[in-house]
Parts: structure tokens; sequence; C-alpha cells
């Protein structure tokens, strides 16, 4: 890991996932559910958790975008897209609000502890 890439982990306040992000926390996860399923389960964990707050709906294009109101607000914008029948990636964007140019890692561990919800769930593709 270069430098650069240290100090954007944990001194940034954006992260998004991609299939070859060099932060192995940090890349797309591909699910063996059907686009329907993975959709309809992220959508339900966001409107029957307190945490969050719900912004925007579009099946269509397959985004979620929401609030973390625990902690440091942070917006998280996700993405679900089927590949193949039964192998659909779902990916997310974080940014944190406030005054401070700095998170020191928030949206990252917002991420992962995303991830680790999703993957106690459903079938995840080693």
């Amino acid at each position: 890991m270069s430098i650069r890439q240290f100090f954007n982990k944990y001194f940034s306040k954006y992260q998004e996932t991609k299939d070859d992000h060099y932060d192995p926390l940090l890349k797309t996860r591909y699910y063996k559910i059907t686009y329907d399923r993975g959709f309809d389960f992220l959508l339900h964990m966001v409107e029957n958790s307190p945490e969050f707050e719900k912004k925007a709906v579009s099946k269509d294009y397959g985004e979620i975008s929401f609030y973390l109101k625990k902690g440091r607000k942070t917006f998280i914008i996700a993405t679900v897209m089927m590949h193949k029948p039964y192998e659909t990636s779902i990916d997310f964007t974080a940014s944190s609000e406030g005054i401070s140019p700095i998170d020191f890692g928030q949206t990252r561990k917002v991420i992962n502890r995303l991830y680790e919800r999703l993957n106690k769930e459903l079938p995840l593709i080693e």
C-alpha cells in the first residue's frame, strides 16, 4: 500500500467499493441471489433499522440512498447490479458529513459493517 492509499484509507471523507480496490474490505461483493432479492433485502434492511434514514429509491437503476444517523452522519448510496442469473453485486459509496475534512476511517468502517450484515443473510460468492 502506497502512502497515498494509506492517507486515503484513514484521512478521507469519501470511500467507494469497486472490483479492483486495493483494500480488501472495499472490494465489491457478489452474492448468489437474484437482482430482486438483493434489492428488496437491502431496502428492507434500510427501512427497518433505526440507525438509517432512507432518502431515495430507484429500482430501475438499482440504487438506494440513505443516511446513517448513528455517530457521524454519513450519506450512503447502495447499488445493486445483476451480472448473471444468481450472481448479483452490491456496491457502496459513503461520504461523511461535518466540518472536519477527515473522518479517521469512519466511511470505511460503515461500508464494512454493511457488508457484514449482508454476508450474514445472503449467500456470498467467494
